[in-house]
């Protein structure tokens, strides 16, 4: 009996051995297990915890860039007046009637993320200050690709009130009270070519470099008594004549009104629809200065032309003098540069209009003055600006008319 009870005892122990080791397998599995759990649990914790942080500091970030936004915007608009005029060119009321025409007339529209007095506001500092992108980024908040697109917008905007804010021409009639003007019945206005400096291809540099060695488009701007613009024509290269360029601009839209005229210097034809002064005689106003009076009557109607078509020289002047976006060139391309030619004047208007004193005029303007040489005469076709007798004529009648009225 003992000696059979002896193997049972031994598979007993080993039962009991063999029970103990999967008991410890499945505590050890468990604890890893628990292990895992707790790991994961502390891993998911952190990218939570540090997730929010994230949306947080965006949060706070998006609240800081609009602080600042905003407190840049009403800075510029809604502080002092002389702020206001300083920065946009414009009172706040005509700045706030600017953006109603815009959005009326010129189709102008807020977007989900900027209003539209912002995108005004950013246009006119791009215009009046030349402000370069990386300035505007830093002053709205705003990335490079929104401010270009909004400069875009607003200047399609403002070109969309052409028929609005370009002056019509209306005839000096004799119940005109300037003195400058009253004499020159049916004169509608002045007009001058000027160079605006602008950046083209060096393959181009040949063609648009003016006599005056600037790479430049040659403006044909006409304005009326009240240095209104009623025409505006960039984007001749700087190479051209004044005439050719005027030729040019009569086969478009430009049209002289009929039995009208515009006052013209040297430099134009003495033809049918443009009177220009006497050739070789003084004429620049600054020849008239201490006391140096006309001593004919060719001399006596070339002042008189002067002191009236000086007009648009000092049109051209404040025209420079309130964008500075005009005074050197800018980088845009040559097509859009002459957009924004014409924007200017646009807005000259209108800011002329909405002022009753222009508070650019009080800061000393340096005249557009330029020389007035003929030009040559080409065969461009199109609009034939010779000289004639019928004009010719009508100038030896005007002349005696005025000096006679003078002498009297």
């Amino acid at each position: 009996m003992e000696g059979s009870e002896t193997p049972n005892t031994y598979a007993l122990a080993h039962r009991a051995l063999s029970s103990k080791r999967s008991l410890r397998r499945k505590s050890i599995h468990w604890w890893f297990n628990v292990q895992t759990w707790f790991m994961n649990t502390i891993l998911w914790m952190f990218v939570a915890l540090s997730t929010r942080c994230r949306r947080t500091q965006r949060i706070r970030y998006i609240i800081d860039n609009y602080s600042k936004r905003e407190g840049f915007f009403k800075r510029l608009v809604h502080g002092p007046e002389a702020n206001c005029i300083s920065q946009l060119r414009m009172s706040r009321v005509a700045f706030l009637k600017l953006c109603d025409m815009l959005v009326t007339n010129g189709g102008l529209k807020p977007t989900k993320h900027m209003i539209v007095e912002e995108q005004v506001a950013i246009f006119l500092l791009v215009l009046s200050h030349h402000r370069k992108n990386r300035t505007l980024i830093t002053e709205f908040q705003r990335s490079g690709r929104t401010i270009s697109t909004c400069v875009a917008k607003v200047l399609h905007a403002v070109l969309q009130l052409h028929s609005i804010l370009f002056a019509k021409p209306k005839a000096i009639t004799m119940d005109c009270n300037d003195d400058r003007w009253g004499i020159f019945q049916n004169c509608v206005g002045a007009l001058d070519g000027t160079y605006i400096d602008v950046h083209v291809s060096p393959k181009d540099h040949n063609r648009f470099r003016s006599r005056k060695g600037d790479i430049a488009t040659n403006v044909l701007g006409v304005c009326n008594p009240q240095m209104q613009f009623i025409y505006v024509f960039p984007g001749w290269e700087g190479s051209a004549a004044d005439g050719r360029v005027l030729r040019d601009a009569l086969t478009r839209r430009f049209r002289v009104p009929q039995g009208c005229y515009y006052l013209v210097d040297g430099g134009y034809a003495n033809c049918e629809g443009f009177l220009a002064p006497y050739r070789g005689q003084r004429y620049h106003l600054s020849e008239w200065q201490n006391n140096n009076n006309p001593h004919n009557v060719h001399e006596y109607f070339n002042m008189k032309h002067s002191q009236a078509r000086n007009v648009i020289e000092r049109g051209f002047g404040l025209l420079k003098n309130r964008w500075a976006i005009l005074r050197s060139a800018s980088w845009y391309p040559i097509r859009m540069s002459c957009r924004i030619i014409v924007a200017c004047a646009l807005l000259h208007n209108f800011i002329r209009r909405e002022h009753d004193i222009d508070p650019m005029e009080d800061e000393e303007i340096e005249e557009d003055e330029d020389d007035d040489e003929e030009d040559e005469e080409e065969n461009f076709g199109g609009v034939d600006l010779c000289p004639t007798e019928a004009w010719t004529a009508f100038r030896e009648d005007l002349a005696p008319e005025m000096y006679n009225a003078w002498m009297a």
